[in-house]
């Protein structure tokens, strides 16, 4: 069951990451096209706005991708020194802790989400965004981390339980 959660994840989180990195591709296009635009005097006054939203929806929809190949930051200057055990079990509270960390920034965030799309809201310039639109990824890119932590606190208690180090299990969870 683990294992067709985290196959149909990996599939979910890899076409998330597509589009994150396509959006950050365009919005590199278009703050060139800015930097071209300001240079023969004809700035634009919509790409500084869009690129914004582009670059914080890149981020919060790429996030989940990122921890799931375990490219983000991480410090394993204690963690170093333990022993595997003692790694498996700092990495799988964690994990609970950054699944329960999630999932109280996914629910606040579908309160606000809620909130705007009923009311209509906007942003406060002259593109008039419609706001629904720029907080849904903070709320899809948080659903998808939950469950990425999910996946590696169940890893880490298979592992527990287990007793072997990687069990065939992959790599996920040394976050």
């Amino acid at each position: 069951m683990l294992q067709r959660i985290k196959a149909l994840n990996s599939r979910i989180n890899t076409a998330v990451g597509l589009l994150s990195g396509s959006a950050l591709l365009l919005a590199g296009v278009i703050l060139f096209v800015e930097v071209v635009c300001r240079y023969t005097g004809h700035p634009t006054s919509w790409i500084a706005e869009t690129s914004v939203y582009l670059f914080a929806g890149a981020m919060l929809l790429g996030a989940a991708y990122t921890l799931m190949r375990e490219r983000h930051v991480r410090v394993e200057l204690l963690v170093c020194r333990f022993s595997p055990r003692g790694q498996d079990i700092f990495y799988l509270i964690t994990s609970l802790g950054g699944m329960a960390f999630c999932l109280l920034i996914v629910a606040y965030g579908w309160v606000d989400l809620l909130d705007v799309i009923e009311t209509g809201e906007t942003t406060p310039t002259t593109m008039r965004v419609p706001l629904w639109l720029t907080d849904m990824p903070l709320v899809i890119g948080f659903v998808l981390l939950t469950v990425q932590f999910f996946i590696f606190a169940c890893e880490r208690v298979i592992r527990l339980r287990s007793g072997s180090p990687l069990d065939g299990l992959g790599t996920g969870g040394g976050h």
